[in-house]
């Protein structure tokens, strides 16, 4: 099965977004050591933007509409970096899943079940004519 980041930060609320945000910052520097490719002007800006962005989400909740226009302003900066983040770490978890796990995202399993071939209507109503009897003598018990 293959494992995907699901990117639900998108339209989250602000509560939400702060949440994944503060998840990200404890488990991403864990990860950044292992993306020797990742861009690491990626992740200073990414560094710099979080206590920025806690700062702003507080100073929203006491009902500033200035903060608010702010905060709102870089969850929009954050979103652009996170789907970055998102995609190098999908390239990379595909060879270490363990990546994903440790980043702070949130995962989603691709599931891909089996499906059964649907028989027509023509043939299921002939298989169950044939179970019934019909009365051509096919499907009725020998009489003694």
């Amino acid at each position: 099965m293959d494992v995907r980041i699901i990117r639900s930060y998108r339209y989250a609320s602000p509560g939400k977004f702060h949440a994944l945000s503060q998840r990200l910052g404890k488990g991403l520097p864990k990860v950044w050591s292992a993306l020797q490719g990742g861009n690491p002007k990626l992740q200073s800006a990414f560094e710099e933007m979080l206590p920025q962005y806690d700062e702003l989400y507080h100073e929203a909740q006491l009902g500033s509409i200035v903060a608010k226009a702010r905060r709102d302003a870089l969850q929009a900066k954050l979103t652009e970096l996170m789907d970055e983040i998102a995609a190098i770490l999908e390239t990379a978890g595909f060879y270490n899943r363990e990546l994903l796990l440790l980043s702070g995202f949130d995962l989603a399993k691709e599931r891909r079940g089996r499906t059964r071939p649907k028989s027509p209507a023509a043939v299921t109503s002939f298989l169950q004519s044939k179970q019934e009897g019909d009365g051509s003598g096919e499907g009725a018990p020998p009489s003694p």
